[in-house]
């Protein structure tokens, strides 16, 4: 993420309540139009990370819709 310019202090000002993880998730991400998550089951592991960089390592975007 750093080397497509997001860094770890961008703000984040949502406020949802009772709401489940991905539906969290899916909002903070629209906000920003390259950044996608990746779900690895076998590794039991989520990524978040740009479409370029998924792209290059052959990821597949999880869909938050």
């Amino acid at each position: 993420l750093k080397h497509s310019g997001f860094t770890q202090n961008m703000p984040q000002t949502l406020r949802l309540e009772h709401t489940p993880a991905i539906r969290a998730i899916a909002e903070i991400l629209n906000k920003y139009d390259q950044m996608i998550v990746v779900v690895d089951e076998t590794a039991d592991r989520v990524t978040v990370t740009t479409q370029d960089s998924a792209a290059d390592k052959g990821w597949q975007a999880f869909p938050l819709d």
